[in-house]
């Protein structure tokens, strides 16, 4: 896991995943596209080297890694 912080507009799309439970409640909140949603949270993914979410319909789940960082 890199140490350095990714860009905070990531953590605050997490964030809103998180607490709305879906990409597109997240884009709402946040007023931008769920495409935005889902290409932020596959890069945190990737700089984190964690899987965040169980993606399911149009559903998304933390996983217990999500929730730690949370």
């Amino acid at each position: 896991m890199k140490r350095d912080l990714p860009p905070l507009n990531w953590l605050a799309t997490f964030r809103a995943v998180v607490e709305t439970g879906s990409f597109v409640g997240a884009a709402r909140l946040l007023n931008v596209t769920p495409s935005a949603v889902s290409h932020q949270m596959r890069g945190l993914e990737s700089r984190l080297g964690l899987k965040l979410f169980q993606r399911a319909n149009r559903a998304v789940f933390p996983t217990e890694a999500a929730l730690q960082y949370h």
